[in-house]
Parts: structure tokens; sequence; C-alpha cells
């Protein structure tokens, strides 16, 4: 892979001159404006003669894409966003525009999506799998919203699937002084809706639904069905594997979430497979959970904050890397 810089006074001259000189194929890393106009890093394959043997040694941004896409990798990174980050990264340490870490994680965060509008006023309805960290994470908005409000909170469940789900999110309101309402069907959401008041926030617990179990997730849509896409967030499990948060994002599709909540993080041994699934699925982040603190361990999702999550601090090349660099593997 070859990284290429080219300058336009507009972007579409840019990328113009890019194509010209790579054609069609050449996959655009970053776009940022410059004093002069717009410049454009772009990634294009290695032209080979045929029958051309591989060189025995590869330039030094090439081993440096090389080291950086393998480190993504063992993060748990997909192959295809490893190799974007990667080659952004590596055109910026090569030039000694950044350090590695540093440019890896801001070549991540231009690929991420985060919700900042706060929930509310309205409805916030949590759904996931089981044992995502719903209740809990409720009870933490809750807390947090509670404090910041004075009043208007109302909590509400309809998790009587789970032994104790109604009575835990119920002991919850009790010692927070909000309301509670147990939810059977659309009239009782209707009326903690008139609870929480027009300026107020209804926090809806669910229960979990687990895969094939459509039955549950029939019953969550038709209890919700009056309520807007904005006010559904889907939880997900940072430690679960990316194959598990894939399918779970598309058993939940069908409620249209808008955002997601990342629960938690600081049980996570990689963060490369949750961020690779957003990323693919263009989901966006509102809510993190790094423990089990009321409301303590929850925070609001920022592009750089998960980046820095995913990309922890490791021992990474500071200079375009050599052949041998390349071949000796850092332990895992």
């Amino acid at each position: 892979m070859l990284i290429h810089t080219f300058h336009g006074r507009t972007a579409a001259e840019a990328l113009s001159r890019a194509r010209d000189r790579l054609g069609e194929d050449a996959c655009v890393l970053e776009t940022r404006r410059t004093t002069t106009g717009i410049e454009v890093l772009v990634a294009a394959e290695r032209p080979s003669p045929p029958g051309a043997e591989p060189p025995r040694v590869e330039d030094p941004v090439h081993a440096l894409w090389a080291a950086l896409h393998e480190r993504l990798r063992a993060e748990g990174f997909a192959d295809a966003l490893a190799s974007r980050i990667a080659a952004a990264a590596a055109a910026r340490v090569a030039d000694g525009r950044a350090e590695a870490a540093v440019a890896l994680r801001d070549a991540l965060a231009v690929w991420l999506r985060v919700e900042t509008a706060d929930p509310g006023p309205g409805a916030l309805v949590l759904v996931g799998a089981p044992g995502v960290g719903k209740t809990t994470t409720i009870a933490k908005i809750a807390a947090r919203e509670a404090a910041r409000r004075g009043a208007g909170v109302v909590l509400a469940s309809m998790d009587d699937q789970r032994l104790g789900g109604l009575e835990q999110l119920e002991a919850t309101a009790r010692v927070l002084g909000v309301p509670f309402f147990p939810l059977r069907d659309e009239r009782d959401l209707a009326a903690a809706r008139r609870r929480a008041g027009r300026r107020g926030l209804l926090l809806v617990d669910t229960p979990g639904v687990s895969r094939g179990c459509s039955a549950v997730l029939d019953r969550i849509d038709a209890l919700t069905r009056g309520v807007e896409r904005r006010e559904v967030e889907l939880l997900l499990a940072a430690d679960a594997d990316r194959h598990a948060i894939t399918e779970s994002v598309r058993r939940f599709a069908r409620l249209a979430p808008r955002c997601a909540g990342l629960t938690r993080l600081d049980e996570a041994p990689r963060g490369g497979g949750l961020l690779s699934v957003l990323v693919r699925t263009g989901l966006a982040v509102r809510h993190v959970s790094t423990g089990p603190l009321i409301p303590d361990d929850l925070a609001r999702a920022t592009a750089r904050g998960l980046a820095a999550w995913a990309i922890p601090h490791a021992p990474l090349p500071s200079r375009p890397a050599t052949a041998h660099d390349v071949a000796t593997k850092e332990p895992r």
C-alpha cells in the first residue's frame, strides 16, 4: 500500500488529482483544510508488473503501516478498519507530525460517532441482551438526572420476566424519592409519561432479549409503539466478542435505536471488536459505563475517549519501521 497526499483549492479538485494519478480504486483516508485550500490523504495498492516478485524490502511507510495494522488487529479491530486507521496514522508518523499511539487514536476517532444530545425531555427506553446492565444503567442515569433536575424523573419497568426485576428498580425509585410504574401495556406507559410531564424524563427498563426470543421482542415493540426513535438506546456489553455484538445490533434493529450505550468497559480485555461494529453499523454512542458505582461510573461518550480506551498505552513504533521491526512481533 502506498500513501499519497494531494492538494487543491477545493475538495473536488484535490480528489480529482488523486483519481487522475491513482485511479478510481484509491481510498481516501483523511481530508483536512489547510491555509491554501484542501489536503487529502489517499491510499492505493502498489502496482506490480505481471510476473514480478514482491520486493524483499518494503518501503518505510508501508513497513510502519504493517506494524500499526498488526497492533490494531491484536486489539481486536476488524481487518478493513484496521487497514484504514493504520494507513492514516502511518502517514502522520512517517513525516514526524505525531507519535504512533496519538496518530492511531486520532485516526480512529474520525470514524466514531457520538450522540451529543441529553436524554429527555420525554422518555429513554433502554433495550439489550440479558445481563447487559440495563437496570444498573437506568439507576445511574436516574441518580444523575434527579440531582440535576431536582424533579420530573420517573422510573418504569416492564421487566417482569426476571425474578426481582421490577422490585430492583422500584427499590431504586424509593431511594431516589421518585415515582415508579410497572408497565403491562400502553396505558401504563401513557400514565407514566403523564406523571413525568412535558419537561420531565421517563426512564424505562425492559426485559433482556435472548437470541431467538422473538416473543419478548414483540412485547417490547408493541408496548413502545408510541415511543420515538430518539428515545430508544441499545446497551452493548464491551466484554462480548465482535460476533455477539453484531448479532445483538441486528436483533434490536427493528426497534430502530437512535444510539448505543456501552457497559462493562472495565471488564473488556480488548475494545477493537466493539468499535469495529459501531463503525460498520454507524451507531452513535451516548453513555459509557466503567464500573458498578451509582452514578459515578457513568459518563458521556466522546470519540477521543473511546479511541484512547480501545488503543491503550503500549510500545508502538514512533518512526518508520524496518523489515526487522515488522517481522518481530510484540508479545500479546
